[in-house]
């Protein structure tokens, strides 16, 4: 292998490699989180069949990762998403909901910080979700939709 040759491929290995493979899990939980927003807008409007769909998707990416850490941490999440299909008890679909958007929030904290999926928390409810502020900056609380939709708050 020439000099250049040398060079380039220790360039790429040390420098570009990484990047790419971090941009490529960044991208992958963006693919879950788009279907995160959808089940989200699914318990607001608690629309089950739409819910069903989006979490059959959602796990279908979880499992689907390729980084191993991602996957362990969403385990748990994973077995919320399968109770979410086979019911349809709203209350246990929210309470599996919080759990699913933890598990998520400590991959957004950790891997995307400053990305625009943010942290909030309806302190009436005591559950946690990710809002989209890219898409959405004012509170719509998927928790109690129609009692109070804006309750909540960006932490």
């Amino acid at each position: 292998m020439s000099l250049s040759k040398n060079i380039l491929f220790f360039l790429f290995t040390f420098f570009l490699a990484p990047f790419l493979s971090t941009a490529l899990y960044a991208a992958e939980i963006e693919d879950v989180l788009i279907h995160y927003d959808k089940l989200n807008a699914s318990i607001t409007s608690q629309n089950l069949s739409e819910l069903k769909t989006h979490t059959n998707q959602m796990i279908k990416l979880i499992h689907s990762l390729e980084k191993k850490e991602q996957k362990k941490v969403l385990n748990y999440s994973v077995l919320k998403l399968e109770e979410m299909i086979t019911t349809d008890n709203w209350e246990l679909i929210k309470n599996n909901f919080n759990i699913v958007s933890q598990g998520l929030l400590i991959i957004i904290e950790k891997e995307l910080p400053n990305s625009k999926y943010r942290r909030y928390y309806c302190p009436m409810e005591k559950k946690y979700w990710i809002q989209n502020t890219a898409k959405v900056e004012k509170v719509h609380n998927p928790y109690a939709p129609d009692s109070m939709p804006h309750c909540g708050q960006k932490i």
